[in-house]
């Protein structure tokens, strides 16, 4: 079609020459250098095919000519164009524009190429005419379709082409991009007015395929703490991810929990490891049966309760370990508990020598009972930090007094309580408000995204929530017995309790 593009032209001198068959009609030399415009080596001479070269680099341009030739910006007047070149400064954030005269007919318009890339652009009178189209994408690297034949690549997200009169087709394309609409140009003779075509092609996305070996069987699988699926029998499992960053952990009672965060690309298969280390454990059997029983491993900030007789996960480390029972004398002593070790204690705690004062009120039940007060009759706690219940396990109902009634949603639009608490950094943390029950997981310091429900009781004089604490999971129900959440336990004992300034809890509740 009377046009050549070429790229990949190493850095250097360099001669071209065109011929017409057997005969030179044009030729000059250049020289090339990284990041810079390419510069001729000496003036453009008489030739058989009077032409001009122009070399351009990021909008900016030096034109050469045969001698006659006039040239200049296309808003202005055209000047002789000199034997050294004539300089184009770039438009800013506009494309250049040039028109070349030669005299003998219509001046040639042409649109420099802005690309960050050298570029030399020859053009010999006595061709047809051709248009110059500006061709973009939204891809920095795309073919330039023309007719169903490549005319050349883009170079950061643009290109310049040359078409003839006639009827054109013009498309972009790319890998892992779908093609964009075609666009029509019909282009007449004589018009040499430029053209721009613009195509925005979309990403094929392709989820990639997340495959995990090695892992305990029916170990919980948490996609960015989204339950996923279940380990196997044979220790895999296998599920398509969309592409980007997740979290990716696994959770199984007695089993430390393995936590990998990585990207995923398009259409990959990511194989992981899902080998988890064995906890450790507390097995203690403490006399009186009713003893209550706190540890505190080295370095966290709250005591965890644990039960009595039967054997606890917890993490490796230096453990505290308190028992206490009413009429008995408490006894601590510190442990150490090693990775994937249990660690036994067999204690009978010794008759108090003296009365022994009960724990009333609040004490009762808050580990921090002194810290509450009674006020009208209600237990109240309004100074900062949890309130962690002295025992977790089982079944708790709680009733929530509605504003009506002077009760807990007077002062407060909100309750919020925590469960399954290990510190600051891995919590769970409830909000329960006019409508709606919100929970967020604490995993390492990072939340999870909240997990809202409506509870269905705005109708009710009073809120009742039952909050059931098992070793494996965390479930709250409203008053009617419907599940609001689910949640895993850690496996490692965490607390139950309230946030600072939870309200009022009434005498005897």
């Amino acid at each position: 079609d009377g046009s050549l593009t070429k790229g990949g032209i190493p850095m250097g001198d360099h001669t071209v020459k065109i011929f017409d068959g057997k005969s030179q009609v044009f030729a000059f030399a250049f020289h090339a250098e990284p990041s810079a415009m390419p510069t001729l080596a000496g003036p453009l001479g008489a030739s058989r095919a009077p032409g001009f070269v122009v070399a351009s680099l990021a909008g900016s341009a030096k034109v050469y000519a045969t001698p006659g030739m006039r040239g200049g910006v296309a808003d202005q007047a055209p000047n002789p164009i000199p034997p050294a070149g004539l300089d184009i400064a770039a438009a800013g954030a506009s494309e250049t524009h040039l028109v070349i005269d030669d005299g003998k007919g219509k001046p040639r318009d042409l649109t420099v190429d802005s690309s960050a890339l050298p570029v030399l652009t020859v053009i010999l009178s006595g061709a047809a005419d051709r248009v110059p189209v500006t061709v973009t994408a939204n891809v920095p690297d795309g073919s330039v379709v023309v007719n169903g034949f490549i005319k050349g690549h883009l170079v950061n997200g643009s290109r310049v082409i040359q078409l003839e009169a006639g009827n054109w087709t013009v498309k972009v394309t790319h890998d892992g991009y779908q093609d964009a609409p075609e666009q029509k140009l019909q282009l007449k003779a004589g018009d040499t007015s430029p053209q721009k075509l613009n195509f925005d092609l979309a990403a094929v996305v392709s989820n990639a395929t997340l495959s995990i070996s090695s892992a305990p069987a029916d170990a919980a699988v948490f996609i960015d703490d989204v339950r996923a699926g279940t380990v196997n029998g044979a220790g895999s499992f296998t599920k398509e991810i969309s592409p980007g960053s997740h979290a990716i952990s696994l959770r199984k009672p007695g089993f430390e929990e393995l936590k990998i965060t990585r990207d995923f690309k398009s259409g990959e298969s990511a194989k992981l490891s899902g080998a988890m280390k064995s906890m450790s454990s507390l097995a203690l059997k403490i006399l009186p049966a009713a003893a209550h029983i706190t540890v505190r491993r080295d370095g966290d900030s709250a005591d965890l309760v644990i039960a009595n007789n039967q054997s606890s996960p917890v993490h490796p480390g230096s453990y505290k370990i308190t028992a206490e029972a009413q009429n008995f004398e408490p006894k601590t002593e510190t442990v150490q508990v090693d990775p994937g070790k249990t660690v036994s204690l067999d204690w009978q705690l010794k008759p108090a020598s003296g009365p022994v004062v009960a724990k009333k009120g609040a004490d009762a039940f808050f580990e921090n009972g002194p810290s509450w007060k009674v006020e009208s009759g209600w237990w109240i706690h309004d100074v900062k930090g949890y309130s962690f219940l002295r025992n977790s396990p089982g079944v708790m109902v709680f009733d929530l007094l509605k504003d009506q009634h002077g009760g807990l949603f007077k002062k407060v639009r909100k309750i919020v309580f925590v469960a399954d608490y290990r510190n600051e950094k891995n919590k769970i943390l409830y909000t329960l408000d006019g409508h709606n029950l919100t929970r967020r997981v604490y995993t390492d310091g990072s939340a999870g995204e909240d997990k809202k429900v409506p509870h269905g009781m705005e109708a009710n004089s009073s809120y009742r929530i039952m909050v059931e604490l098992k070793p494996d999971a965390i479930t709250i129900k409203n008053g009617a017995g419907k599940v609001l959440d689910t949640a895993p336990r850690s496996g490692g004992g965490g607390k139950f309790g309230f946030e600072d300034e939870v309200g009022v809890a009434p005498l005897g509740r």
